[in-house]
Order: structure tokens, then sequence, then C-alpha cells
């Protein structure tokens, strides 16, 4: 590399690496050896305890709770944002269809709000005394009440399932199923969009000429050709359940329950409320191992169905 190339590349390159390797590379590795040490986040005294804060997370209950909670999120909302983006990004994908524009900027916009924001909004959904969620169950149980079918509305026990406290520790991880599936949609519909509109339309017009049907299409046309976004999906999917942490945190009003926790919370309150700093990096160190494991696994496996 020539003189002037090479002074170019460090004016240009030079800050961002640096900016990065300050706030990003240099926490991340105090991060990974604060977690086999016993510190409280605020003294000079930093004690290395090896193995120790591992050995205490082996027999932490609520640990594995937070785990159990954030692999509940990893699965249920995140096969449920990718089904729903892949089918509305299906049905959405021909570009005759009117008013396309408009259901993908429906989609898409409660993506872009904050997830303070989204959170804050589903607590008042879920209020036990004037949420969304109490209202429409008392309209069907008014609705069955008028078409004669009390007897039915009482089975289902819609007028007290209408003033229940949906956000109480025994239903809490159920309740944010919505939340996220509402939140987190539209972002799929548009990345699986994308992925669509970069298959040629030759292979569908030749796959319709052998007069293949609308699944078969599909089945041996889209799918293959999103491989791709699809690793991307599932990556952003595992990333997102694993990393959750302001909803949980805003509508628990930062006191989250035992039963409730995840990595994300529990991390935080380990680190910063309890003062146990190391132990707190300690947990995120694993928290961040078992989500390279998951998305390394889905991209192997990705990998071997692509050979």
């Amino acid at each position: 590399m020539k003189r002037p190339q090479y002074g170019n590349f460090i004016l240009f390159v030079g800050p961002p690496l640096l900016v990065y390797g300050v706030f990003c590379f240099y926490p991340t590795i105090a991060g990974i050896v604060g977690a086999f040490t016993e510190w409280d986040g605020y003294s000079q005294a930093q004690r290395f305890t090896g193995l120790a804060n591992f050995h205490r997370m082996a027999a932490d209950e609520v640990f594995w709770t937070a785990i159990q909670n954030n692999l509940f999120l990893v699965a249920v909302p995140g096969v449920l944002m990718l089904a729903l983006g892949l089918y509305l990004s299906s049905a959405l994908s021909d570009e005759r269809r009117v008013g396309r524009s408009v259901f993908q900027f429906t989609y898409l916009f409660p993506n872009i709000l904050a997830g303070v924001v989204v959170a804050t909004l589903w607590s008042f959904v879920y209020s036990p005394s004037f949420g969304v969620v109490k209202g429409i169950l008392e309209s069907i149980h008014g609705g069955l009440r008028l078409a004669h079918l009390g007897g039915l509305a009482d089975w289902l026990g819609l007028k007290e399932l209408a003033g229940q406290a949906w956000l109480e520790p025994q239903y809490f991880m159920r309740a944010l199923v919505p939340m996220m599936v509402w939140a987190g949609t539209g972002f799929f519909v548009v990345l699986f969009l994308a992925g669509m509109q970069n298959i040629p339309k030759e292979l569908y017009e030749a796959a319709r000429l052998d007069g293949a049907n609308e699944w078969q299409v599909f089945r041996y046309v889209t799918w293959p050709g999103l491989t791709p976004i699809t690793v991307a999906a599932v990556t952003f999917a595992i990333i997102g359940g694993m990393k959750t942490f302001d909803s949980v945190w805003v509508m628990t009003q930062q006191h989250v329950p035992d039963r409730n926790q995840v990595l994300g919370t529990y991390v935080y309150q380990q680190a910063f409320s309890e003062a146990r700093m190391g132990y707190g990096e300690a947990v995120a160190l694993v928290l961040l191992l078992i989500t390279m494991g998951f998305v390394l696994a889905a991209h192997r496996i990705a990998a071997a169905e692509k050979q």
C-alpha cells in the first residue's frame, strides 16, 4: 500500500475503529475477564475467583428459570413471527395487489416503535380495569348473552377472564407472546418480501407453465430461493428472544418476580441492584455463549440442507 493511500486509510478507518475499540471491544473483554472475579462494580477491590461464579450459577434456580423463559420467548413468539411473516409476505408479494404499500407500512409500524413504548402500550391493553382485552371479552360476553348463549359464555368463563390481571406472575410470560408477535412480525414481512423480489420471475413462469399449483410454486421455487433470508430471519428471531429486557422491565415496573426473570433482567439485577457485578458479568457471558451457539447451529443446519 502506497504512503498516501495508507494515510487515507488511517484517516477514514482509524476513528471508527477507535470508537469501536473503546465502546465495544474493550467493554467486551473487560466483561469476560470480570466474569471470573468477585466485584461490586464500584470499589477498586476486584478479586479473581476462577470458576466460582459459574459454580454458583449451576445451583441458582432463578438463573435456570431465566434460561427457560428466554427459550420460551425464542420458540413461541419466534416461530409465530416467522410463520406470520412468511404468510403475509407471500400474500403481499403480488405487485399488482391494491394497497400493497399501505399494508407493508401497517405491518412494519409497530416494529419502528421503541420497546419501552410498546411495553407501556400493552400494559394498558392488559389493564384489568380499562384495557382493550377486558373490553373485547366483555363485548363477546354481552353478545353471547343477547344471542341467548349465556351458558356458552359462562362455560368459557368470559366474565372472569375479562377481569383477569394478565400481568400477574403466573400469566406474565404468556402475555408477552401477543405483544412480541404484534411488534415484530412486520420486520419479518419486509425481510421476506425483499427476498422474494430477488427470486427471478422466470422461475415462477416456468413452474406455472409446467402445471405447478400455488403450493408447489411456493414449495419448489419460493422456499428454496428464500434460504439465505430465512437463515437471517431465524438469526434475528433467536437474538430477539435471547436479548429480551425492556418489555419485561417496563411491564413489571422494574420489580421482576423470580419466575418472570429473563437473562437480561437477571444480569441487570445482579450487577447493579445487588452490586454483584462479577456474577452479573458471568451470567451475561453465558447469555452471549448460548445466543452464539443457537445462531451457529441455525447456520450449520441451513448449510447442511443447502448441500
